[in-house]
Formats: structure tokens, sequence, C-alpha cells
């Protein structure tokens, strides 16, 4: 029984060892796309534009949408899309933020 305890353990280690690794190669890789995926998921509802970019730079494509435009910053190139964001054309506010492949975005803003 100790060993399998240990077993478990050393595997256990082990695997937050290379999950560690993993991390810091996709950071040594991309900082920027990095840091961005990091900052991301922090970002609260209803930010400004101007705060978005402070947060993530500059976007790396715009596009016009229905009452706004939804911009596109810099991701891992791992992830499964790039971090968008829809901005209200008249408040400039982020009404919605995508940090990863998702369905759904990781947030919407509340209406004014």
């Amino acid at each position: 029984m100790k060993r399998l305890s240990f077993a478990a353990i050393a595997l256990t280690f082990v695997l937050f060892a290379l999950g560690m690794l993993y991390d810091r190669w996709l950071e040594h890789g991309d900082p920027a796309g990095h840091r961005n995926m990091k900052t991301c998921v922090r970002l609260k509802a209803g930010i400004a534009e101007g705060e978005l970019r402070a947060a993530l730079g500059e976007p790396t494509r715009r596009e016009p949408e229905p009452g706004g435009e939804r911009l596109e910053f810099r991701t891992l190139a791992a992830a499964g899309a790039p971090i968008r964001a829809d901005i209200d054309g008249a408040s400039g506010r982020v009404t919605a933020l995508w940090c990863r492949d998702d369905d759904r975005p990781t947030w919407r803003a509340a209406a004014p």
C-alpha cells in the first residue's frame, strides 16, 4: 500500500511539473500572447475600449459590426481562437469578451 501511495504522489508531482514546464514553454514562445491570455480572464465586465487596449495592446484586427465593432487581440498560437471583444459604437464600452475558443463569451456586460 505504501508503494502505491508513493507512486501516486510521484505521478502527481511529475504531471504538475510537466504542466508548469509547458506553461513556461508557451510563455517563452510568445510572451505577449501568454500575457494576454492571463490578463483577459481578469478583465471586468463593461470596461471601456481604452482600458481593454491598455490591458491587451493594440488589436490585430478590427471588423465593423451592427452597432459597433469587433476587435481581435494577440493570443497564443496554441489557443483555439484569438481573444475577441465586441465594442458598443455609442458608448465605447466592451459589451462581450471572448478569452478562449468558446461558443459563449467569457462575459457579457449588462445593458446600461
